[in-house]
């Protein structure tokens, strides 16, 4: 996971080989080496990307009759990634056969991979493994991750997180109780963003009703949460003022999220980094602290993806110079 303290990594190329306007790192590989996500072609359409310091930056290319790609998940390796293609259609890419269809038109959009490639699951709710679909019983919601071992399934059916696996099939995660000390009322609602490797440890955002009552968005706001066995639902502090967050992804042993919240009421979203021992901290402050001037004139709006080690985090940024929405990649001790 060695590289660059913080680095706009991507210098995605439009349609006449200039930079392109706009990239949105949507995550990272296991091993920290390769970030992917989208950037707006010359014609304004979404294109995926992968990048690594070895090879740059990489067009993922297009499936047959589509016309943009939206990777949302890759192998522990970066060398398989999973994603949705426009206007419709999963895709699976490779170093071996770059992209491909994947599956039929039922299985619409991949949303996570095994840390080897080789078991993939998505939407409308499937796990995929040796060639074979197999539709994720008892699910009716969005599945968003699936554990390093290929084993445990995350996402959100009906108004909770879940996690489902073979052997157990679907467990609720159900809400994160009250939110306030004052209103014993339980939340309404939850839903995961990312698994740990063993599939110990969820991270996603809980919501509460805004009609109860006296409620309000103030007393009972949207916030992000790190659920593990046995410890249940932890809440994670927002940064700030903030009244608005929530968590992207999680590190292996889950001790470490990532994720955006509000700084000031509902405004001003910030990327943040969060672990037991600091609690939650800016992101770009915390480079700042190590002596990171490069973050400087950027504005981290969000953490979308983090190493299995916890040390690279990826996101989107504001280039306050040029006004421009970049990717980065960051890294810590």
């Amino acid at each position: 996971t060695a590289g660059q303290p913080f680095s706009v990594t991507v210098q995605a190329q439009n349609g006449s080989g200039g930079p392109a306007p706009a990239s949105q790192a949507t995550g990272v590989s296991g091993n920290g080496s390769v970030l992917f996500g989208t950037y707006r072609s010359s014609t304004g359409a979404t294109r995926g990307f992968r990048w690594s310091e070895a090879e740059n930056f990489v067009d993922l290319g297009l499936v047959g009759g589509t016309n943009g790609t939206v990777p949302k998940a890759s192998s522990f390796d970066g060398s398989v990634i999973v994603g949705r293609s426009s206007p419709s259609g999963a895709f699976r890419w490779s170093q071996a056969t770059s992209i491909l269809k994947f599956g039929d038109t039922l299985y619409d959009d991949a949303t996570g991979t095994s840390g080897s490639g080789s078991v993939v699951v998505g939407n409308r709710p499937f796990y995929w493994q040796d060639g074979t679909f197999t539709p994720l019983s008892g699910v009716s919601g969005a599945v968003s991750g699936v554990s390093k071992d290929g084993n445990m399934i995350v996402g959100t059916s009906g108004n909770f997180a879940f996690r489902w696996s073979r052997s157990l099939g679907l467990r609720s995660l159900g809400g994160m109780g009250s939110c306030v000390s004052s209103v014993d009322l339980p939340s309404t609602g939850s839903s995961a963003s990312a698994v740990s490797e063993n599939g110990a440890a969820v991270v996603g955002q809980t919501f509460y009703s805004t009609n109860i009552g006296k409620l309000n968005r103030s007393a009972c706001p949207r916030a992000a949460f790190l659920w593990t066995v046995g410890g249940g639902f932890r809440r994670i502090p927002f940064l700030g003022s903030g009244l608005s967050a929530a968590a992207k992804d999680v590190s292996a042993n889950g001790s470490v999220v990532v994720g955006a919240s509000a700084t000031s009421g509902f405004s001003a979203i910030t990327a943040f980094r969060w672990s037991a021992a600091t609690g939650t901290k800016d992101l770009k402050a915390a480079l700042m602290a190590l002596g990171v001037t490069s973050v400087s004139n950027y504005i981290l709006q969000d953490a979308t993806g983090i190493s299995d080690d916890g040390t690279v985090i990826v996101g989107t940024a504001l280039n306050t110079i040029t006004k421009k929405i970049e990717s980065y990649r960051a890294v810590l001790p």
